[in-house]
């Protein structure tokens, strides 16, 4: 939680650049605002999510028209498929031998009467073989609908080469390799999207729809019901997804050498992330509480993710060379693209759990302490001495063993370990009880044919 806070006080920074200077936006936790301004935080982290994700894949290539056609997919109840796809082949190019001096020299100094003294240096010379392959590879990003990916939108691909060289004459990568299966699928994103009926504009401008059914049975708190259930399960396919297909292109290059390439400039430090809870004090804003920020100005906020991320890709096209290597500028915008994707998906996580907390936070507040196990055990201790009579109120399973009329030999006790510095305590259950004797005991069974009895004391938990 304070890593959050700090977080959004550092785009506060930024916020107050975007908005009016008479506006001053604070979190949540410091602006009073109703139960039901909880859902609204929520329902909003969730449609500014999917909007700071659309300007993400626009980046990628998902422009107007690719929307357009998903949404065609998404309204033909069809599921929309981003996939990634990568052909490499590794062929063998020429051997090639060279000799290698070296470093070390050896002087030997002779002395003769005759011809006084001379030295004679040495040297070692290595024969090297090597191997030389040309390593290529050709990807695809695209969108598709339903199973057929054959009738997809391409949004960008390239191919690369790289010429590697090994001292043996096995091959150092396969053949010819395929690599696909890194999908992600954004059905639920498109779900959410209000098809404009005409020509679409930039993405940002979507309308994007996102409610939690308070009614459902399912529907605990802001936090915890089925729909934010869904779109975190949806936002983590989107951070396990980038992560995979970064991973893939870091393995592309290193098959290359990158000293002179700035790769950690490839990152999201400077985008602005416009997924931010936000409340206004006093009446300036929307909703129950008339607290939450206009519309209008978050719009601003995409306005300002677009322009830092424009910014960032030129950046990256002054250090990143724009040829066939494997390491270009078009891979460096992606790779980027794809952090500030996760980038998105970890701020509506962290939205949603912070309200969370502070549901949690004013209800300790509102009781006086944090109630564990302990305090409802002896609220339930406490309530069952006024429900019950004595001989039937719930007693401590705690009992001696003894032999008839001789001092106990040991104890038997269930006990509780509520792990807060106290001792153990036996845990209190519902007891029937009854002494046996001669004339009614109770048997346990030896074998097919043989039981034995046994009296005294007896008794039955619950």
């Amino acid at each position: 939680e304070a890593v959050f806070r700090s977080k959004v006080d550092s785009a506060l920074t930024t916020v107050r650049t975007i908005l009016d200077t008479t506006k001053h936006p604070q979190r949540p936790s410091e602006v009073a605002h109703e139960y039901e301004d909880k859902y609204h935080i929520v329902e909003r982290a969730a449609r500014n999510s999917a909007t700071a994700l659309l300007v993400a894949l626009d980046i990628l290539g998902a422009n107007a028209d690719a929307i357009d056609q998903c949404l065609a997919w998404t309204l033909a109840n069809k599921s929309v498929t981003l996939r990634l796809d990568s052909f490499e082949t590794c062929k063998f190019i020429k051997k090639t031998t060279r000799d290698v001096e070296s470093a070390t020299k050896h002087v030997v100094e002779k002395e003769s009467t005759l011809f006084g003294k001379s030295k004679s240096v040495s040297k070692t010379v290595t024969t090297v073989t090597e191997w030389h392959w040309k390593w290529t590879y050709k990807y695809r990003l695209f969108l598709f609908g339903g199973s057929d990916s054959a009738k997809g939108v391409e949004l960008q691909g390239r191919s690369g080469e790289a010429t590697l060289v090994t001292t043996h004459e096995n091959t150092p990568h396969p053949e010819s390799r395929s690599v696909s299966g890194k999908d992600l699928n954004l059905t639920w994103l498109f779900k959410r999207a209000v098809s404009p009926g005409k020509e679409t504009g930039p993405v940002e401008d979507l309308t994007l729809t996102f409610e939690v059914d308070r009614n459902a049975k399912s529907c605990h708190t802001p936090r915890r019901n089925q729909d934010i259930e869904s779109a975190l399960s949806f936002y983590r396919s989107v951070y396990s997804w980038a992560g995979s297909v970064d991973s893939y292109f870091r393995s592309v290059f290193s098959k290359e050498s990158l000293d002179k390439l700035d790769m950690a400039s490839i990152n999201d430090n400077t985008v602005f992330n416009p997924v931010l809870p936000l409340f206004l004090p006093g009446d300036e804003g929307e909703g129950p509480s008339k607290s939450l920020l206009p519309g209008n100005d978050v719009q601003a906020f995409f306005k300002e993710q677009r322009r830092s991320l424009n910014a960032k890709l030129q950046a990256l096209g002054k250090t990143f060379p724009d040829n066939q290597n494997l390491t270009t500028v078009a891979e460096a915008n992606l790779l980027t693209a794809l952090k500030h994707a996760q980038s998105i998906a970890v701020r509506f996580s962290d939205i949603v759990n912070y309200v969370e907390w502070m549901i949690e936070t004013q209800l300790i507040a509102a009781v006086g302490k944090e109630l564990t196990p302990k305090d409802f055990g002896e609220y339930m201790d406490f309530h069952c001495r006024k429900l019950f009579l004595e001989q039937y109120a719930p007693k401590p399973f705690v009992y001696a063993v003894r032999r008839p009329n001789m001092c106990p030999e040991g104890v038997l006790s269930i006990e509780a370990d509520v792990r807060d510095g106290s001792l153990e305590q036996p845990v209190n259950t519902l007891v029937a009880s009854r002494n046996s004797t001669l004339e009614n005991p109770m048997f346990f069974q030896l074998g097919a044919a043989t039981r034995a009895a046994f009296v005294g004391e007896q008794h039955v938990h619950g």
